[in-house]
């Protein structure tokens, strides 16, 4: 019988979560490649769309990149591009489950209980990878159980299955974190797309249903048993004003459902420090929670960390 595998663009660790709730938290993450969304004017004006991707995409096409870690990386567009861009996929291995564990294992040293699990992408949360995590969270159930815990970034449009949702709610032992990142206009991508208020009614049903069970599944950690939050990256009061609407098309409410984080755009980290102290004021403006993305601040930006 031919063993299941799962496109995996990279697992890293031990680093720290950069963004959102979790923000600073020792943390492994595992990427899954694959995304049903490109952003091609992330980090642009409104109308502009990324030219930098598709110019790596001819070199890569002719033979100048041969791993994932050599392909540069993008002022603009995707900053995750080669786990989402299909023509990266001979760059993103399959992986059997055993080989994906051996990984996870080997990234979050001899103490996972104080390090936070991290599924991110591309899109972690597309149907058919869903299907392929909860197999591999059920074989490896002592694994996951062994973090802190729990986190998907996501971008929101998937519905979350009914087979991850058992999962999470009758075995998963440790706190659910759904960190959602909305598309803006500014993306590129239309709105149907992008804003899908059937994914985030989904996703706060799981954490209403994990709650109901009433333990508190990790007391050493400040987080409840279950929770979804929006996180917005924004240049200006426009984007802010955006994505306060957005919220209130996807249904969701920040004093019942969750907060809403806002963190400055920047594809570099001289960008992310020009817009830094501007951001932050829109956050208190807004009420919304301000987020560095402390990821740029320390690293600069980079694969792998």
């Amino acid at each position: 019988m031919e063993e299941t595998t799962i496109r995996i663009s990279e697992v890293f660790g031990q680093t720290f979560q950069g963004e959102g709730l979790r923000n600073g938290c020792n943390s492994v993450f595992v990427r899954v490649a694959t995304c049903n969304l490109k952003c091609p004017g992330f980090g642009l004006n409104k109308g502009e769309q990324n030219t930098e991707i598709p110019a790596i995409v001819k070199r890569y096409q002719a033979g100048e990149f041969k791993h994932y870690d050599d392909l540069p990386l993008s002022k603009t567009g995707c900053d995750s591009y080669p786990s989402s861009w299909s023509q990266f996929k001979d760059l993103n291995p399959e992986l059997t489950f055993n080989q994906l564990a051996e990984r996870i294992a080997n990234a979050c040293g001899d103490n996972p209980r104080g390090v936070d699990l991290v599924i991110t992408g591309g899109e972690p949360l597309l149907k058919p990878t869903q299907r392929k995590l909860v197999e591999f969270f059920k074989q490896y159930s002592q694994l996951i159980n062994s973090f802190q815990c729990l986190t998907f970034e996501t971008n929101g449009t998937q519905i979350i299955t009914e087979e991850m949702c058992d999962w999470l709610v009758n075995r998963c032992e440790i706190p659910v974190i759904f960190s959602v990142s909305p598309k803006l206009e500014c993306s590129g991508e239309p709105e149907k797309r992008r804003l899908v208020p059937a994914a985030m009614q989904s996703m706060k049903e799981v954490v209403g249903l994990i709650g109901k069970n009433q333990y508190y599944r990790n007391p050493s950690i400040n987080v409840p048993d279950a929770c979804v939050y929006l996180k917005y990256v924004v240049k200006d009061e426009d984007d802010m004003v955006e994505a306060l609407d957005n919220a209130i098309k996807l249904g969701f409410d920040r004093d019942n459902d969750g907060d809403i984080y806002l963190m400055p755009v920047g594809g570099t980290y001289d960008e992310y420090m020009t817009n830094q102290k501007k951001i932050a004021e829109l956050a208190w403006k807004s009420r919304c929670k301000f987020c560095c993305r402390t990821h740029l601040v320390v690293f600069a930006n980079c694969w792998g960390k």
